[in-house]
């Protein structure tokens, strides 16, 4: 009889996340979801047991696990390697990578049963750019629309191989897949961007990611990091949720492939913009700022079903601070 696999979430974190591991670890709970969580660490920044000096993680492990802390020796792991690092040597067979500063909009746990992830045990997000939308040197003709990273699902006996092909840059997850001709699949409904509205502008500050359905997954707050800086980290974020618009027959996400990729390299622009004195305190903006685009369509926060959200990460955050953050 073949043994259960053991599915979980991998996060790596360091110091200055840990109000973000917590609101995380938290929301992902209330949820009510029971996956494992692996916490990984550099032990060269939070000490060989941080559990010893972090009330946050001491609150996390007594009333909010099962968790796992994890921690990398090896001198030469940082950056970006101590994600590989972490996702080759995790205990997990099924593993959601998720970067502390994602916000799950549900529980995650389904993604290990849906087809796209049991016909290949490999699922990637894309990023806002692609070949003919880029903020990086490729050529037009490449086939390769860049992905993120914050968050991936793997079936990791089928692919350690491939993770052995990774070093440094986010995009050769999918490069190592494509070399070794392994099957994966990309999420085929574009990222979404939630912001505010001022003056008759948009501001996008957060990466929305979708489901294989197409249905909002978790929301990434790249732009403006909702939580850990400072005073301004209460300021009301999201009012609104900016979404590429399909025309009505490419709009199914098992719709002709081909064409839905077209439609999109040739309409879904995201343009990145300085938030001036219109949005003071954030540096630059996603979106379609101007809100004159047929092919985007904009949502009021409250109309949305988890419009609570970003007032419950924020009370999260809150509930960390009071813990105190101490890791040495």
């Amino acid at each position: 009889m073949t043994a259960e696999p053991k599915n979980g979430v991998l996060m790596v974190m360091y110091p200055k996340l840990m109000e973000s591991v917590y609101a995380t670890i938290r929301l992902l709970r209330s949820y009510d979801c029971k996956l494992l969580v692996e916490l990984w660490y550099l032990e060269s920044e939070m000490g060989v047991n941080p559990l010893n000096n972090s009330q946050v993680l001491q609150s996390l492990v007594e009333e909010y696990g099962p968790i796992s802390l994890r921690g990398i020796v090896d001198g030469v792991v940082g950056g970006f390697n101590s994600k590989v690092f972490a996702l080759a040597h995790s205990g997990l067979d099924q593993v959601l990578f998720l970067d502390a500063d994602n916000a799950p909009v549900k529980d995650l746990t389904y993604l290990f049963t849906v087809p796209e992830f049991v016909e290949t045990g490999a699922i990637f997000w894309p990023d806002f750019w692609h070949p003919k939308n880029t903020i990086f040197n490729i050529n037009a003709e490449s086939p390769i629309w860049e992905l993120t990273v914050q968050f991936l699902a793997l079936r990791k006996p089928d692919h350690f191989e491939r993770l052995k092909l990774l070093h440094g840059d986010k995009d050769l997850f999918r490069l190592a897949w494509l070399k070794t001709k392994t099957p994966f699949h990309m999420i085929t409904t574009p990222a979404a961007a939630a912001g505010m509205v001022k003056s008759k502008q948009f501001c996008g500050m957060t990466m929305v990611q979708h489901d294989p359905l197409g249905q909002v997954l978790f929301l990434h707050h790249n732009g403006k990091k909702l939580i850990g800086e400072g005073k301004n980290n209460q300021t009301r974020v999201w009012t609104h949720l900016q979404t590429f618009v399909f025309p009505e027959h490419l709009g199914a996400v098992n719709g002709d492939a081909d064409k839905r990729y077209s439609y999109m390299a040739n309409n879904y622009h995201v343009r990145i913009y300085g938030g001036s004195a219109v949005f003071p305190g954030f540096s630059m903006c996603y979106g379609d700022n101007k809100m004159k685009s047929k092919h985007y369509n904009l949502t009021t926060w409250e109309d949305l079903p988890w419009h609570d959200l970003e007032n419950r990460l924020n009370d999260f955050a809150k509930e960390a601070s009071t813990l105190g953050l101490t890791t040495h």
